[in-house]
């Protein structure tokens, strides 16, 4: 099994009357809940009840999804990619490998730290921990991907169409329109 789950969880009120300009300058992203879920194993923190006064989700939605379409869009080219949990020491690795996308939990060891957010060679410097080693089948890994990122593409849509401008979210539209290069 393998599901992104994302919820808004900063103030839609707000979301909805920013203007583009001060949504680059002062937000750059959308706060709120991410929760991966591979094989058993989760990974974030989503919930569906009412959120609670000041509640807000402490996920920045824009870069996990971004490191996951980037993981979409190259692993097809690369048959690896490895890239940064977010707000952790980890990293999430995932091998294809005869249309197999392996995933396991990584972390670093050693003195050198690896350059960039996302590497697409296996580096040497990875000792694994639990989850490892989970199969999910590529296709359903793709679409599972470019579903969340479309899900919530359109929710943001809806609360404020301008943002649709903002520079994170073109980012996410960059990376959302390459999957239709992979498909060909």
């Amino acid at each position: 099994m393998f599901k992104i789950r994302t919820r808004i969880g900063c103030s839609i009120k707000e979301l909805k009357n920013i203007s583009v300009s001060v949504f680059n300058e002062e937000w750059g992203d959308v706060e709120g809940f991410v929760e991966v879920v591979i094989g058993g194993d989760r990974m974030g923190y989503y919930h569906e009840n009412p959120l609670r006064p000041n509640e807000k989700g402490g996920e920045w939605i824009t870069w996990w999804l971004s490191l996951f379409l980037d993981c979409a869009n190259m692993i097809t080219k690369t048959n690896y990619v490895a890239f940064v949990e977010p707000e952790t020491i980890g990293w999430l690795e995932f091998i294809l490998c005869n249309n197999i996308v392996i995933f396991s939990n990584a972390i670093e060891v050693g003195s050198e730290s690896l350059p960039g957010l996302s590497v697409y060679e296996k580096p040497e410097c990875f000792s694994y921990r639990e989850p490892k080693d989970i199969e999910i089948n590529l296709n359903d890994f793709l679409q599972e991907i470019y579903r969340a990122a479309e899900s919530f593409l359109d929710e943001l849509k809806s609360i404020n169409p301008q943002l649709m401008e903002s520079e994170v979210i073109k980012r996410i539209l960059e990376l959302y329109e390459k999957r239709h290069h992979i498909a060909q």
